[in-house]
């Protein structure tokens, strides 16, 4: 047996395009192989078949780097040998390779030990391909260590008890082996599947690549390299089925190979498309499906998933085979064989050009929506801001007449005036915050306010429609109800009085209830229980879950016979819900309904409860030294205001328009501007920021008038006013407004009386409370001291009153007895005795025992007797300090 010059016997390499041509080699390849007269790699391999053949195009185009073959060739002195080649792509390059070929093998001997040699022997055991050699009649004569280990831990087989080739291949497989070693028997090598199957039934499949050995040019054997093929026989099963289903869909699937070539579409495709298979087998989809209006970012990122071997999926426009651009949603997934690397990639797609001319439409409809909504924003400012003039000129108008010390006739028509504006205001507000919940725009105050006093407020001014249509109207405030809270008055407000409006307009006959009791308090939060309870017409159970939606009421007939828009109670809701509570409703037709909601609150002290009524006592205190300018075109209004600024002590300039206005800010420095913002010649918006330009009112406090709804402001710099007042606003409001920034000029004595009031201890106006009837008064001795003779004689007549009528069982002349003393017993603001009045007059209504009522009457006139002690003790002091 001849032997190569062990120089030969090292690894050599040498240097090809993935085509096949040879660029260059080392001197082992030009030495040992004779490189040098070939031009093409295929030429220098004795068995370079026509699988080995596709396995290495195959392997080099999809760019891995996998190409491991054992191969015989003929050396420079003619001798036969074999080698181990692996191959990898250059890093630079994707057309290149680097081959390093080693372990090359003397002359195969005459002798069946083919591969009998030490270097040989080591080469093929520590290959990961499982390797074995058969003679021409099918006898094993070698196999690697990894083939014994393949049989032994897969197949179940020992590899010592193989000993031809169909003791190892299933007998399916027999004839086509036989036919394969007849090929080899003419020099021709081919690639076969083989499926395996072990003791457990578990299948493998293998792919046998069997090339010729030679001897000189006699074939003597055959050498078989053996790899799993599991994952891709998975895979084709895998895209087999999904081949069928796809053929079912109308969405289009597209399977390409590692180069991203097409190999299959189904019919979807080509419905989609208008491309036959013919047309488009072998390209690339980037090639013809791509155009314009493509994405081109998401083709990017498209790349990019693809390169990291990642799903991806997404919207992009494609083209049709007309030229018709079309929207899909692609999802695109990779395929990967046994060793991990892609083999394919699986592409599904469904049209969705409707979807994304609706997705446009609804774009543009949102924008006009949005535009819309702006408009009426806009619209409902403007025509709130010209309500919303004359309507604070009436309020301003009525508060001044009943000042003036009306008759009592005169009196009851201004009630009603004041009542019917209100309304009027109220309705403004509705369909103003509807508007600003509908755009999320809604806002909520905390300031303290007095619940017991909002509450009874409430009863008292509704107490007079309910007289009218014959009903009781009740308030009960539970005795563990915190009487100082903090919150958002006016919006309770609107939710109550909504509800008990509404209670009072469905009942005709029996009571309205309203209650407030404590559900849980922790420290000071506390959340609360409101119920409005009726015995009016209730109802009916298909329209309960519809009465909180807008635009719904009981039945169809409510607004043609009860009026109203059908809003109230959907605002209610919204504002329940906004500020963390919940509203519910239970109702029986014909018997009556409940409206009960919580919400969560702050409780203030002790303290802060002082603190308040000291503040409460300075509000209206008369000003010295202080002149405001009053920008105002409505005559009216103007009027008004001037009027109550006067009674303050205040000295007033007026100007119609923002003009005028900033001509006398030129003129001469004021301690304060009221400001219109919609006026005629210069409005009030340009008026501020002239005046702000003025050396003499840059830091002037500037308090915005305006009869918009806040939102609709957008043009006012907000950084250039002070502060801002909504009309209709209150002469409080005002006042309030004007102290805030004004307190150095509040009259002397009323700050002292501030002063003293910060150090006065809690007395008797802990159990009545004599501001209101000294409000009244405004200084009148002779008519304080008539009031006060006037309640003298009630706590004389009123208890011997009760005491007869109860004596008789006269339920209907007790009732008729509280319902006259209520308004002036409201009046000193003893709690305890409006609710003990109130629970008397439930009592009766429901019918109760009488031993109970006759309790609640007798506790009732123990409070009189008390009230009255008070009273005399109160009215002694003030003339003593008078």
């Amino acid at each position: 047996m001849n032997s190569t010059p062990p120089s030969h016997q090292l690894p050599g390499n040498f240097v090809l395009k993935t085509d096949g041509t040879l660029i260059q080699g080392d001197e082992v390849f030009y030495t040992l192989l004779g490189g040098g007269k070939h031009k093409r790699f295929p030429d220098v391999f004795l068995d370079f078949s026509e699988g080995v053949r596709n396995l290495f195009e195959g392997d080099f185009a999809s760019g891995r780097m996998l190409f491991s073959q054992l191969l015989t060739f003929t050396d420079t002195r003619d001798h036969i040998r074999a080698c181990f080649i692996n191959a990898t792509i250059l890093p630079h390059s994707s057309n290149e390779a680097m081959c390093i070929f080693g372990s090359a093998t003397p002359t195969y001997s005459a002798t069946p030990s083919l591969l009998d040699d030490d270097i040989m022997r080591a080469a093929y055991n520590t290959s990961e391909l499982r390797i074995w050699v058969v003679d021409l009649n099918q006898k094993i004569l070698r196999f690697n260590k990894a083939f014994s280990d393949h049989l032994t831990h897969h197949l179940g087989m020992d590899s010592k008890k193989i000993k031809h080739a169909s003791d190892l291949l299933p007998p399916s497989y027999h004839l086509t082996f036989s036919n394969v070693i007849e090929n080899i028997r003419q020099g021709i090598g081919q690639t076969i599947e083989v499926r395996f199957t072990n003791p457990d039934e578990q299948d493998f499949w293998s792919e046998l690549t069997l090339s010729p050995l030679r001897r000189k040019q006699s074939v003597i054997g055959c050498l078989i390299i053996e790899k799993d093929i599991n994952q891709r026989k998975r895979t084709d099963d895998l895209i087999a089925d999904l081949a069928l289903v796809a053929n079912k869909t109308d969405n289009s699937v597209i399977i390409t190979d590692a180069n991203k070539r097409i190999e299959w579409v189904n019919d979807g495709f080509r419905k989609m498309t208008g491309y036959s298979f013919s047309e488009i087998a072998g390209r690339r989809p980037r090639q013809f499906l791509y155009g314009e209006q493509t994405d081109r970012k998401f083709l990017e990122k498209l790349d990019k998933a693809i390169d990291e071997g990642q799903s991806i999926s997404g919207d992009v426009v494609k083209y049709k085979k007309d030229g018709t651009a079309i929207w899909v949603h692609m999802n695109v997934n990779p395929v990967f064989d046994d060793e991990g690397h892609i083999s394919k990639y699986v592409v599904v797609e469904n049209e969705i050009t409707r979807r994304k001319e609706m997705e446009d439409q609804l774009v543009n409809a949102k924008e006009e929506a949005l535009r819309l909504s702006q408009e009426k924003e806009q619209f409902l400012s403007v025509v709130s801001h010209e309500l919303r003039n004359p309507l604070n000129a009436l309020i301003g108008l009525t508060q001044l007449l009943m000042q003036r010390s009306p008759r009592e006739d005169q009196r009851e028509l201004l009630d009603n005036i004041k009542f019917s504006e209100d309304n009027l205001l109220n309705l403004i507000n509705d369909i103003l915050d509807f508007s600003k919940i509908e755009a999320g725009k809604i806002t909520f105050e905390k300031t303290e306010y007095n619940l017991g006093e909002l509450m009874q407020g409430i009863a008292n001014m509704y107490s007079y429609t309910a007289e009218q249509k014959g009903i009781e109207l009740f308030a009960v405030i539970e005795d563990d109800v915190p009487q100082l809270v903090a919150g958002d008055p006016v919006r309770l407000n609107q939710i109550i009085t909504n509800l008990v409006s509404n209670a009072i307009k469905f009942t005709e006959r029996g009571y309205v209830k309203l209650r407030v009791s404590l559900v849980d308090q922790i420290r000071d939060k506390a959340e609360l229980l409101f119920e409005v309870e009726d015995t009016g017409m209730g109802i009916p159970p298909e329209r309960v879950d519809l009465i909180f939606e807008k635009y719904q009421q009981a039945s169809k007939s409510t607004t043609r016979t009860h009026g109203g828009t059908g809003l109230g109670l959907a605002i209610t809701r919204q504002l329940v819900e906004l500020q963390g509570g919940t509203i519910h409703v239970s109702s029986k037709v014909n018997q009556g309904s409940r409206f009960y909601f919580n919400i969560p609150m702050d409780v203030l002290d002790e303290e802060t409860v002082k603190r308040r009524s000291q503040a409460e006592e300075q509000t209206l205190m008369p000003f010295e030294s202080l002149n405001i300018l009053l920008a105002e075109d409505n005559r009216i209004n103007l009027l008004v205001a001037t009027e109550f600024l006067n009674q303050w002590n205040i000295e007033v300039d007026t100007a119609d328009n923002g003009l005028e206005a900033v001509k006398l800010a030129e003129e001469k420095p004021y301690g304060m501007i009221l400001m219109d913002l919609q006026m005629p010649v210069m409005d009030g918006f340009d008026a501020i920021v002239s005046i702000r330009k003025l050396n003499n009112h840059q830091e002037t406090p500037i308090i915005a008038l305006t009869g918009f709804s806040e939102d609709a402001t957008g043009k006012l710099d907000r950084s250039l006013v002070d502060g801002m007042l909504t009309k209709p606003f209150s002469p409080n409001q005002l006042h309030s407004m004007i102290q805030r920034f004004c307190v150095d000029q509040i009259h002397l004595e009323g700050r002292k009386l501030i002063q003293q009031g910060e150090s006065n201890e809690p007395g008797l106006n802990d159990q009545i409370n004599l501001d209101a009837l000294l409000a009244i008064s405004k200084g009148d001795q002779a008519f304080l001291d008539e009031v006060l003779s006037l309640y003298e004689k009630q706590f004389t007549r009123v208890p011997q009153q009760l005491r007869d009528a109860m004596h008789f069982n006269e339920w209907n002349t007790v009732r008729q007895i509280l319902h006259k003393i209520n308004p002036s017993l409201h009046m000193l603001q003893n709690q305890k005795v409006i609710n003990t009045i109130t629970d008397i007059r439930q009592a009766i209504q429901e019918d109760a025992e009488k031993d109970i009522i006759e309790q609640k009457i007798n506790y009732l006139l123990l409070l009189l007797e008390k009230v009255q002690s008070l009273l005399k003790q109160k009215v002694e002091e003030m003339r003593q300090v008078g």
